[in-house]
């Protein structure tokens, strides 16, 4: 199975992007006759996954997943997605700092000015 995510409003004309191997993976079980597994016995399940970084997605787009699984000549497997989260987090922006040299014009203004008037007095 290989993991597809794009972003857009509409299905049929999204540029698909596949994040890397940590989220491909294979059934546990192959070959023999077809029959039911329970896939919460050890060693029937993969444990794949990981973080993806930088998406541009905008507001107002839809995020659309899909798992894409080739169709084996023969009898397919039945393969489930389970224990499945996604969080999404806003990028964060750096307030602007202000600049050093016009808070130093104006401290050295200052200055000059408290001089100039004790000078008067």
């Amino acid at each position: 199975m290989m993991f597809q995510y794009g972003i857009g409003n509409a299905f049929d004309s999204l540029a698909w992007q596949t994040p890397g191997s940590q989220f491909t993976w294979s059934s546990p079980v192959t070959g023999g006759t077809a029959a039911s597994v329970n896939g919460n016995t050890v060693g029937r399940v993969n444990d794949v996954g990981g973080t993806i970084t930088g998406l541009n997605w905008k507001d107002g787009e839809t995020l659309w997943l899909r798992w894409i699984e080739n169709d084996d000549s023969g009898t397919d497997h039945g393969l489930a997605i389970d224990n499945f989260s996604i969080t999404a987090r806003q990028a964060t922006t750096a307030k602007p700092v202000p600049d050093a040299l016009p808070l130093s014009y104006a401290f050295t203004t200052l200055l000059g000015i408290c001089a100039w008037a004790r000078r008067l007095t």
